[in-house]
């Protein structure tokens, strides 16, 4: 294997325990659907659609599903709709496959998938921002605030141990960005995976 990880970081909890269930996975056809914290992300997942589990205590998304948030131990999380593009945080070349069902060469990689800002906080900062001045200002209304004063939003990313794919294995690049496009399985059960964004930066539906 071929391993390559960011200078001067941490790698992301957990990951060294899900690489080794990923592997050691057998790729017999199984029923996702009665799974009890992710039959709904399969369930999703066979629509080509890609979730993830929201907190609504801390604020933030995070994988993969439990009981409780990591973050903040709450119970209360549900699923949500993912924008499903990141970037390659780590990844590995892997050139002895498992079993028989994966050709490799193939690349496993840790995709930091980004929602964007935290929604609870750019809810309150345009709630901020669009209010009027009743303590008396200039009647005139004044110079529209600049794009720097409205409060940052907290940015709201988790990763997922996943493929990526319509990729050379030596093009592949930490930061590269990616986004989700769905693949079959050994078993043919659909996965999502994760392919080099395209110019615009969405998914077509071409390529889910």
């Amino acid at each position: 294997m071929t391993t390559a990880l960011p200078a001067g970081e941490e790698s992301h909890a957990s990951l060294a325990e899900s690489a080794s269930l990923a592997e050691s996975e057998s790729p017999a056809p199984i029923d996702r659907s009665d799974r009890l914290l992710t039959g709904e992300f399969w369930a999703h997942v066979d629509r080509k659609e890609l979730v993830r589990p929201f907190c609504e205590a801390c604020r933030r998304s995070f994988f993969v599903p439990q009981v409780v948030c990591g973050r903040c131990q709450s119970e209360n999380w549900s699923y949500r709709p993912s924008a499903g593009q990141g970037v390659v945080y780590s990844y590995t070349v892997v050139h002895r496959a498992p079993t028989p069902a994966f050709e490799p060469p193939y690349v496993l990689a840790v995709v930091d998938v980004d929602e964007g800002g935290d929604e609870s906080e750019s809810e309150s900062g345009a709630a901020a921002g669009g209010g009027g001045d009743e303590s008396g200002g200039d009647e005139s209304g004044g110079a529209p605030p600049e794009a720097g004063d409205a409060p940052e939003a907290a940015a709201d990313v988790w990763c997922l141990l996943t493929w990526i794919v319509d990729c050379p294995p030596e093009r592949v690049h930490i930061g590269m960005k990616v986004q989700v496009k769905f693949v079959p399985g050994p078993d043919g059960a659909l996965l999502p995976a994760f392919a080099p964004a395209s110019a615009g930066g969405t998914p077509s539906e071409a390529d889910q």
